[in-house]
């Protein structure tokens, strides 16, 4: 039985299907879903570019609080059970997933079509008419992008740099800008080993460690691989020059069930046999190591557990030995090396066996490391210092989405124009193509240019800017063909942004343009929302109409066999 009931978000007038359901339907519920998108908007429009702030962030019940410019972070932070904010946070976390960059623009961007969306539907404009129109524009748009796009190669490493050096922009202090920029010539120098194949290059051959102690400054880079291990063995050598490594996944412990330590000497009572195991035990495992040994095997990595007595073994004979490898960093090295991974230690051949430069245990203030270079290695580790795990953690993040935005634009072989140059281009083209449609796909199309114009608007306010004055020029300036003006931060000016450095990834730009038009066409095509606020209610509702369920599908069972009894059963 039904009664009319308000919704407990919203006083709003709602229809009820029953005591533990709400519904919300049209205005009411574009109302509702609007000021949701725009609370989050809101908490980042003053981060929005080069000159944007940053925000302090204590999570609920934690002693920590850190600083961000992440406005992924920001969502999260914001994050309510709600289905419009859900919708938002998994389109950042899509937008940062794949391009790394861009999750600020994305949200406003869907912030601003939205409310278009609204402004029009409440002059009489309909929502499916809408859709359309957005459709029409966001496919024109990515034409105009594709137009606008400035190719590049990958030897053309002034606009590269440019390009990560804009990306780096009000993240650190220029001492610090210009570690990340020394570290990305540094990849840029090693291209024939690093980025030997730039189109086939995957980001995830990039990673970070960090180690708290000292200043950034003493930050470095490796071609290869950091693994967070000690020394198992205080006799075990330091260093080797021109390592031969072999790469482990079975245990080493032939007569230890299931890889876990146990003690068989507790089960000896008798003290011979208890020696004639221990003799067993070492003789085992000196063996094993000078079969490692005879091959010229310097270091042994193992993903399992190894004996105390295959350390001392191995120490003896000037051989490094890790166990507890993790599988990823097993399969890192294997690539590193360009070996497998063995489980027969019977048949090891030279195929089975890696080469590096460099292995060396390194001791840190906080953690012991083991570093394995390789001077033509594809994998690149960032060792990352610094006072505190914090400033550790937005040096991390800052680095990965600048190199991740730049590389791809280096696979992509095109870069955009920044500074809102591309987003005004857009809408002039927009503002044209609108002309040739005579019904009201005319405003909507329109609309959606005027919406990504509010892009450049927000670079010109975080830059202390007069957005009345700097808007109408650089819309002037588009007018009369000058597609790669743009708004400079530094000079509160509108300049050509290729002259001046200004540039945006291709792949982030078009990302967010193609999301965030998605995700306001699905927002406009909403009309109902179905609330279940009271989920032990809903349950005990469900419960008491399950009885009537069962009786109706009982009869709908016996009229069938009534029906059909001759044809099923006559036969018998």
């Amino acid at each position: 039985m039904s009664e009319i009931k308000k919704d407990p978000i919203n006083p709003a007038r709602v229809g009820v299907y029953n005591q533990a359901v709400t519904e919300m339907k049209d205005r009411d519920l574009r109302e509702f879903n609007f000021q949701q998108v725009k609370l989050i908007s809101k908490s980042i429009k003053s981060m929005f570019g080069p000159k944007g702030f940053s925000k302090l962030i204590t999570p609920r019940g934690s002693k920590t609080s850190f600083v961000t410019q992440k406005g992924l972070e920001v969502s999260k932070a914001l994050k309510k059970p709600l289905p419009v904010v859900k919708m938002l946070i998994e389109l950042a976390e899509t937008q940062e997933k794949n391009c790394g960059d861009g999750t600020k623009t994305v949200i406003l961007l869907t912030e601003l079509l939205w409310e278009k969306a609204r402004q029009m539907i409440n002059d009489g404009i309909h929502p499916q008419l809408i859709d359309h129109g957005f459709s029409l524009a966001i496919k024109k748009s990515l034409e105009i992008l594709d137009e606008t796009a400035i190719a590049i190669d990958s030897g053309n490493d002034n606009i590269v740099q440019k390009l990560f050096s804009n990306n780096l922009t009000n993240k650190f202090a220029p001492e610090i800008k210009q570690i990340c920029l020394d570290f990305f010539q540094e990849l840029l120098e090693n291209r024939n080993s690093v980025l030997r194949n730039i189109d086939n290059f995957d980001f995830s051959d990039i990673y970070f460690r960090k180690t708290p102690g000292k200043g950034m400054t003493e930050s470095t880079i490796i071609n290869g691989v950091i693994i967070n291990k000690e020394k198992p063995n205080w006799s075990m050598p330091t260093r080797f020059e021109d390592p031969r490594v072999i790469l482990i996944q079975r245990s080493l412990d032939f007569f230890v069930p299931n890889n876990v330590t146990s003690t068989p000497e507790a089960q000896i009572k008798d003290p011979a046999k208890l020696k004639e195991f221990e003799q067993f035990r070492e003789e085992y495992y000196k063996s094993l190591a000078e079969n490692f040994s005879k091959q010229d095997i310097n270091i042994i990595l193992c993903q399992k557990k190894i004996n105390e007595a295959f350390f001392d073994a191995c120490a003896n004979l000037g051989v490094i030995a890790l166990d507890l490898v993790g599988e990823k960093e097993l399969k890192t090295l294997s690539k590193m090396l360009n070996v497998g991974t063995i489980s027969v230690l019977e048949d090891i051949t030279e195929n089975d066996i890696g080469h590096a430069d460099f292995a060396e245990f390194r001791h840190m203030p906080h953690q012991d490391l083991f570093f394995l270079t390789c001077k033509n290695s594809p994998i690149v580790t960032f060792l990352l210092r610094g006072g505190t795990d914090h400033v550790l953690s937005e040096l991390q993040e800052v680095l990965k989405s600048s190199l991740k935005v730049t590389l791809q634009s280096m696979q992509d072989k095109k870069v955009l124009p920044g500074g809102g140059a591309l987003e005004s281009e857009i809408a002039r083209a927009l503002k044209q193509y609108a002309t040739m449609f005579e019904n009201k796909l005319q405003i909507v199309i329109s609309e959606f240019g005027n919406a990504l114009e509010n892009i450049p608007a927000f670079l010109v306010v975080n830059a202390g800017g007069e957005p009345l004055e700097i808007i109408p020029t650089l819309r002037g300036d588009h007018d009369q063909g000058y597609k790669y003006n743009g708004f400079d931060c530094n000079s509160n000016s509108v300049v050509d942004v290729l002259d001046a450095g200004i540039l945006d990834g291709y792949r982030v730009r078009k990302h967010c343009l193609r999301t965030a038009s998605d995700m306001a066409r699905q927002l406009i095509r909403i009309d109902d929302l179905i609330i279940v606020y009271d989920n032990k209610l809903f349950k005990e509702i469900e419960e008491e109409g399950r009885p009537a369920k069962e009786a109706k599908r009982n009869e709908e069972i016996r009229q069938y066999f009534k029906k059909n009894d001759n044809k099923l059963f006559g036969g018998l």
